[in-house]
């Protein structure tokens, strides 16, 4: 990362726009301008694949494809592909995938129908024949869409992201995406190459990721998603991470390596447990992973997300690997002064967030933080802007943090309606919170460009 940066994190399906979804069209570009004159150096995004369980892209049904609800309509339509223009839906601040689907999809599939192959569709089809083709007959034989029509759209999905990220380029603004360490329990990847994956003959996992009871669950979290079998990986020198790190360096100028301390030791539980409690600890790959696939990792910057339990295996391999870990500030104010979220324990090879996708919005956690917690942010915050959303904002500019990332709901000060995910529940609030065009205020253009100054 370069010295002193900024960015904002905001979800692809955040963002403002009238599809029902945020998209990769006029809405991601109008948050983009906002980038630029607030002086943002980055846009941080979630996974960008089609979601699994729970609406998860973390829980991804393919560990290359785009999510088509991604794709703009508009842009579809100034092209000729749709003869009529899809109505517009109003954004109330949440999506709701099961309405969009099944009133986007029709109008997916008739662009589709409607396009004429050229030779980029063609050589987008060489390009990624490596997956492309077991995903399309995953689709077919889960939604009855042709095959065809499936690698159409993900043409359409790739192309309008390359125009995004292009645009983004051109105005300063450089974006980090995120790899999930996992691919779903359904996902076509397991199905096309079992053997990456511990999964019996019938492809049932055999044992099942997780995390051990934490601040975030008492029964710790069980995934569902079955572990890697890295024996069998190692055997073909991680062909699946080499096309994953591949593809991650062509969509994105950074990356953030997701459950980055699975590479160290990755927690499985066996099949059949109701709980992540019965699980262990499995070691993982290593350094020789990063070694064997230096050329891979040359091509793109990488952010470790390291958060949860450490050990000195994870804190070496982290050294090793001089990738920038991640420090929440939501998790400095436990009275530790040796706690490594506390800003005067930093180094600067390290990123700063008030919080991430899975913390509460800081105002929310502020508010339901016990009177110890309050007057320990206050104790170290001093008169340091006048909110608590400012102060801790202000706090992590001033560390001594390489790069700083706010969470947009953090800048709007907005409450718990506007958490991204609550790990380890089901609720169908998850994943779709939604920004509005009303949001973006000069109001808070100002107080974005001021607190960045700071």
């Amino acid at each position: 990362m370069q010295s002193r940066v900024k960015g904002i994190l905001l979800p692809v399906f955040s963002l403002p726009g009238k599809e029902g979804i945020g998209t990769l069209g006029v809405g991601a570009r109008f948050f983009i301008d906002f980038l630029k004159e607030t002086g943002q150096n980055y846009w941080q995004i979630l996974p960008l694949g089609p979601v699994g369980q729970g609406n998860s892209p973390y829980s991804s049904t393919s560990a290359f494809a785009g999510n088509e609800l991604f794709i703009d309509l508009e842009e579809l339509y100034k092209k000729g592909l749709l003869k009529e223009k899809p109505k517009e839906r109003e954004n109330t601040g949440r999506v709701d995938y099961k309405t969009l689907k099944a009133e986007k999809m029709p109008w997916l599939i008739l662009a589709a129908k409607s396009f004429k192959q050229d030779k980029e569709f063609l050589k987008f089809l060489r390009e990624n024949e490596f997956w492309l083709s077991d995903y399309a007959k995953y689709r077919e034989k889960r939604e009855k869409i042709p095959q065809n029509i499936i690698k159409v759209l993900q043409f359409f999905f790739f192309l309008q992201w390359g125009e995004l990220r292009r645009y983004a380029n051109e105005s300063g603004v450089k974006i980090i995406g995120d790899l999930p360490f996992y691919v779903g329990a359904n996902s076509v990847d397991i199905i096309s190459n079992p053997k990456n994956f511990k999964v019996g003959e019938d492809l049932t996992p055999t044992l099942l990721s997780g995390v051990p009871p934490d601040e975030f669950s008492d029964e710790g979290q069980l995934w569902e998603t079955p572990v890697y079998n890295f024996e069998k990986q190692r055997a073909d020198g991680f062909k699946f991470w080499r096309q994953r790190i591949n593809q991650a360096a062509a969509l994105y100028d950074c990356v953030r390596l997701d459950h980055f301390r699975a590479f160290s030791s990755f927690y499985a539980v066996p099949m059949g447990q109701k709980t992540a409690k019965g699980g262990q600890w499995i070691k993982g790959v290593g350094i020789s992973f990063f070694e064997a696939l230096k050329k891979e990792f040359s091509k793109i910057q990488v952010i470790a997300e390291d958060l949860g339990i450490s050990d000195n295996d994870l804190k070496t391999l982290l050294e090793k690997t001089g990738f920038p870990t991640m420090k929440v500030l939501q998790f400095a104010f436990d009275g530790r002064e040796d706690n490594p979220f506390l800003p005067k324990n930093f180094d600067k090879n390290c990123v700063c967030y008030t919080g991430t996708h899975d913390n509460d919005t800081a105002a929310s956690w502020y508010e339901n933080a016990d009177e110890k917690t309050k007057k320990r942010v206050l104790n170290l915050c001093g008169d340091l802007g006048f909110t608590p959303c400012e102060k801790l904002i202000t706090l992590a500019m001033k560390s001594r943090a390489d790069t700083v990332i706010i969470p947009f709901a953090d800048y709007l000060e907005r409450g718990r309606e506007a958490r991204i995910n609550t790990p380890g529940s089901e609720s169908e609030d998850n994943w779709s919170w939604r920004a509005k065009e009303s949001d973006f205020t000069q109001d808070l253009r100002k107080k974005v460009i001021e607190l960045s100054r700071r």
